[in-house]
C-alpha cells in the first residue's frame, strides 16, 4: 500500500491538530440531504409515501410521527438521520482504535469481497476496515448501534407485529433509521476515495459537495434531479460467495476486473464499479493501482472556467478530459497547477507536473455520480419494500362479535418473486369510541390460527397470476371482538409475512387492511322486527290461512323459531313467511335498505339450527310440504337453502342446495350460481330479499288427512358480507 510508514508520536499529533471534521465520508448533513430527497420523491416508480399510506396504514406518510424514545422524527426524518448518524462514533474513537462506523464505508470492487475494506496509511498510522458490502449485512456490528439489512428487516417485523403502541413506533423508527444508514453506504460508493481505498485526508471531493449544498443550494439539488437506477437485472446476478442478501450487487456485481470499463456504462453494474472504473480519488488519479481512468482513457482539453480572483472574468485551464474506456464527456483531472509555469521556464521537467482534481473536475464528478448515487439508494429503499400483497378479507361476526376473519391473500410483488418457507401473523388495532384519535389509546391485539397458533404457514404462495395462485386462509379472534360501529372510531389489520422472497431469506412483508363490510346483519337480538324491517306471518304479516291450524314466530334467547301446524282432518294448503325485502306482497314497509348490490366477492352467511317435518312425508318428490331460506335476486335469480325432500323446484334460474345443520354456512353468491350451473348475466346484479318459507300444500288423495303436520324451523343468524380488497 502506499505511505507504509512506520506509525510515529509526532504523526498522531498532527492528525490531532489537524483531523478535519469532514475526514472519511460525505459530510453527515450531505447523507442526510440526499436521504431526504430519496424519500419525499417519487423514484424508478416507487414512492416512499404512496407505500406507507397504502401499505402500511400510516395515513401521514413519511410525516408520520415516530418516537424512538427519547426523540420523535417522521418517517423521513428518521430515514435522514440515519444517512447522518452512519458516521457516527468517528473522529477520536477512529483514529485511535480503528472502531469507528466509517472505516467500514470502503469496497474497492477489484478486490475479493473479504479484501476490499480499507486498508489504508497515511502519515504512519494505518486504517482498516471491513467492505461496506460486508458491513452492510453484518448483524454484529460493534460501534454505534447494529443497523445491518438484517437489523432492518428484524425492526420491520417487530413494527408490524408489535401490539403496543410505543414499542411499535420504536421499531418503525429503528426500521426507517437503519434504511438511511444503509443508503448512506451505497452513497459512499459513489464517493471515488471510497471505490478506490484512500483515506483522504487531503481537500477532498466531499467536502466540495458539502460546500456545493451549503453555499450554492440550487446547483447541488440540480445533481440530483435526474437519478439514474440500477438495472434490476443486476440482482439475479449469482451471488458472490459472501453475500447473504442480494442486495450486496447494488454496490457490487462483480463484473468489472479492471480489463474491461467499458462494461460499467450501464447501470446493470454496481454503483462501486461504475465509480472505480471512471473517477479517481485525490490520492489515485491515474495511479498504477488502479488501471483505469487511465491516460490513453483522456486527452488534454481547454476549459474556461471563473478567474480564482474576479469572477466576473474567465480563463483557460487545461484539463484531462474523459474520451474512452467507460464514460465520457467530462474532465477527469487538471493537468497540474504550475504547468504553465513549468512549460515555460523548465522544458525540461514537465516530469514534475501533477495531475489533480478542482472544482471544475469535482463539479463534473458530481453531475455524473450524485445521480446514480440517488437512484441506487433509492432502489435500496424499494427493494427492501419490494414484497407486496392483496388482501381481500371477509369479517365474521357471531351475536355481534368479530369472531373470524377469512383472508384470501394475493402476493402482487413487482418483481414477481416468489413467497415461501414462511408464516403470516396477524394483528389489529382499533380506536375505542371518545378516545383520542392519535392512536395513543389504541387497542391492539393478536388475531390466531384456528389451530390456536400464532402463525398460519405460507408453504409456496406465487406470484398472482391466475385464481389459483391464492391462498385463503382464517383468522380467529380470541377473545371475540365485542366491537361495533357504535363502539370504536376505526379498525385496522395488519398481515405480516417473514420467510423467503425470491432468494431472500429473512424477507418481511406487511400489509394493513380494514376489514369487509356486513351490509346486512340478522341475530334476532333484538325480537321479532329485529334489526331489519321483517314481515312474519300472523305478526305483521298475514297471507290469508285458513283456521285449519296456526303459524307461529317467536324469539327464543336469540334464535328465530319457526312453526307451522295443521291439524287432522283438513286438507287446506297453510304458509308462514318470514320476508324482508321489495318483493313482499307490494309491502313497501318491509322493504328496508333493499336491493342490496352484489359483487363477485359478496358473500352469504347462515347458521340454522333445526329444519323439519314431521310427520316426513311419504311423497316428497311431489314436494307436499317443503321449507328453507330464500334470497331472490334480479332478473329472477334464487338461492335456495333447505332440507333433502324439503325443497322445491322453481326454474332453471334457482340454485338449490341442502346444508348442515347447526353450522355455519359460508360461501360466494357468484360461486353458489356457478357451483349450480347458473351463470349471471353481465351487469348490475342485486339482491331483492330475504325469506323463511315454510308451506303445507294442499293435501291430494295420496297423503293422509287423519294426522296433524307441523314443520319447525329454528334461524340463528342471516348475513350478506361485502369482503374488502386492498
Amino acid at each position: 500500500m502506499r505511505n507504509n510508514a512506520p506509525i510515529s508520536i509526532v504523526s498522531v499529533i498532527f492528525l490531532i491538530i489537524f483531523w478535519p471534521a469532514h475526514g472519511q465520508p460525505l459530510e453527515k448533513s450531505t447523507h442526510e440531504a440526499i436521504n431526504l430527497e430519496i424519500g419525499q420523491r417519487t423514484i424508478n416508480e416507487f414512492s416512499l409515501n404512496s407505500f406507507l399510506k397504502n401499505q402500511l396504514g400510516l395515513k401521514e406518510g413519511i410525516n408520520e410521527n415516530l418516537k424512538l424514545d427519547p426523540v420523535e422524527k417522521t418517517v423521513l426524518g428518521w430515514v435522514g438521520e440515519g444517512g447522518k448518524t452512519e458516521d457516527e462514533p468517528d473522529g477520536f474513537g477512529q483514529l485511535f482504535f480503528n472502531k469507528g462506523r466509517s472505516n467500514n464505508h470502503f469496497h474497492n470492487p477489484l478486490k475479493t469481497w473479504g479484501e476490499a475494506g480499507l486498508n489504508d496509511t497515511v502519515w504512519g498510522l494505518r486504517f482498516t476496515g471491513q467492505s461496506s458490502v460486508l458491513w452492510a449485512q453484518n448483524p454484529n456490528q460493534n460501534a454505534g448501534g447494529k443497523w445491518a439489512w438484517q437489523d432492518a428487516r428484524k425492526y420491520y417485523y417487530e413494527g408490524l407485529t408489535c401490539v403496543d403502541k410505543i414499542a411499535r413506533d420504536s421499531a418503525f423508527a429503528n426500521t426507517f433509521r437503519a434504511l438511511g444508514q444503509l443508503m448512506h453506504l451505497v452513497h459512499d460508493a459513489s464517493v471515488p476515495a471510497h471505490a478506490r481505498n484512500d483515506i483522504h485526508i487531503k481537500y477532498n471531493y466531499e467536502k466540495w459537495l458539502e460546500d456545493i449544498r451549503t453555499y450554492e443550494g440550487e446547483t447541488f439539488q440540480g445533481f440530483l434531479k435526474n437519478p439514474i437506477s440500477f438495472d434490476k437485472s443486476i440482482l439475479d446476478i449469482n451471488p458472490n460467495s459472501l453475500a447473504s442478501i442480494p442486495i450486496s450487487k447494488i454496490i457490487d456485481t462483480d463484473q468489472y476486473n479492471g480489463d474491461n470499463p467499458g462494461i460499467t456504462v450501464s447501470n446493470a453494474i454496481g454503483i462501486a464499479e461504475y465509480t472505480n472504473a471512471n473517477f479517481s480519488s485525490e490520492g489515485t488519479v491515474f495511479s498504477k493501482e488502479f488501471p483505469y481512468p487511465a491516460l490513453t482513457s483522456v486527452e488534454k482539453a481547454d476549459y474556461l472556467i471563473p478567474h480564482p480572483r474576479d469572477n466576473s472574468k474567465t480563463v483557460t485551464r487545461q484539463y484531462y478530459k474523459k474520451i474512452g474506456d467507460g464514460e465520457v464527456g467530462y474532465r477527469v483531472a487538471t493537468v497540474g497547477f504550475l504547468r504553465d509555469y513549468i512549460m515555460k521556464y523548465f522544458k525540461d521537467y514537465t516530469g514534475l507536473e501533477t495531475k489533480a482534481l478542482d472544482g471544475g473536475v469535482l463539479e463534473d464528478y458530481a453531475s455524473r455520480l450524485l445521480p446514480r448515487a440517488v437512484g441506487y439508494s433509492a432502489g435500496l429503499l424499494e427493494y427492501f419494500f419490494r414484497g407486496q400483497l392483496q388482501v381481500t378479507s371477509l369479517p365474521i361476526f357471531f351475536k355481534n362479535n368479530l369472531s373470524y376473519i377469512k383472508l384470501k391473500i394475493k402476493n402482487l410483488t413487482p418483481t414477481k418473486e416468489t413467497m415461501m418457507n414462511g408464516n403470516f401473523i396477524l394483528t389489529y388495532r382499533y380506536t375505542p369510541k371518545g378516545k383520542a384519535k392519535d392512536g395513543s389509546q389504541d387497542v391492539f391485539g393478536r388475531a390466531w390460527a384456528l389451530n390456536g397458533d400464532l402463525f398460519v404457514p405460507c408453504v409456496e404462495l406465487k406470484y398472482y397470476e391466475k385464481e389459483g395462485d391464492a391462498m385463503e386462509v382464517f383468522f380467529r379472534m380470541i377473545p371475540a371482538l365485542s366491537i361495533s360501529k357504535e363502539e370504536y372510531e376505526s379498525i385496522q389489520f395488519m398481515l405480516a409475512f417473514q420467510g423467503t422472497l425470491g432468494k431472500e431469506e429473512g424477507a418481511v412483508i406487511g400489509k394493513y387492511f380494514t376489514p369487509g363490510e356486513v351490509p346486512f346483519g340478522e341475530e334476532w337480538d333484538k325480537g321479532l322486527t329485529g334489526t331489519h324491517a321483517w314481515g312474519h306471518e300472523g305478526v305483521n304479516l298475514f297471507m290469508g290461512n285458513t283456521t285449519n291450524g296456526y303459524s307461529s314466530n317467536i324469539i327464543m334467547g336469540d334464535t328465530l323459531v319457526k312453526d307451522s301446524v295443521r291439524y287432522a282432518n283438513v286438507g287446506q294448503s297453510r304458509t308462514n313467511y318470514s320476508w324482508v325485502g321489495v318483493f313482499c306482497c307490494n309491502h313497501e314497509q318491509f322493504k328496508d335498505i333493499f336491493p342490496i348490490p352484489v359483487t363477485r366477492n359478496t358473500s352469504l352467511m347462515f347458521k340454522i339450527d333445526q329444519m323439519w317435518i314431521n310427520p316426513i312425508p311419504p311423497f316428497p318428490g311431489e314436494a307436499s310440504h317443503w321449507q328453507g331460506l330464500w334470497l331472490h335476486f334480479s332478473n329472477g335469480y334464487a338461492l335456495q337453502f333447505t332440507q333433502p325432500g324439503q325443497g322445491v323446484y322453481e326454474g332453471n334460474t334457482t340454485a338449490i342446495y341442502s346444508f348442515n345443520l347447526g353450522y355455519n354456512i359460508l360461501g360466494n353468491i357468484y360461486s353458489l350460481f356457478e357451483g349450480a350451473g347458473i351463470k349471471i348475466p353481465e351487469g348490475p346484479f342485486t339482491l331483492e330479499s330475504i325469506s323463511l318459507i315454510q308451506v303445507l300444500f294442499s293435501l291430494g288423495g295420496k297423503l293422509p288427512w287423519e294426522i296433524e303436520y307441523q314443520q319447525h324451523m329454528e334461524v340463528d343468524f342471516i348475513q350478506i358480507i361485502e369482503p374488502k380488497e386492498q
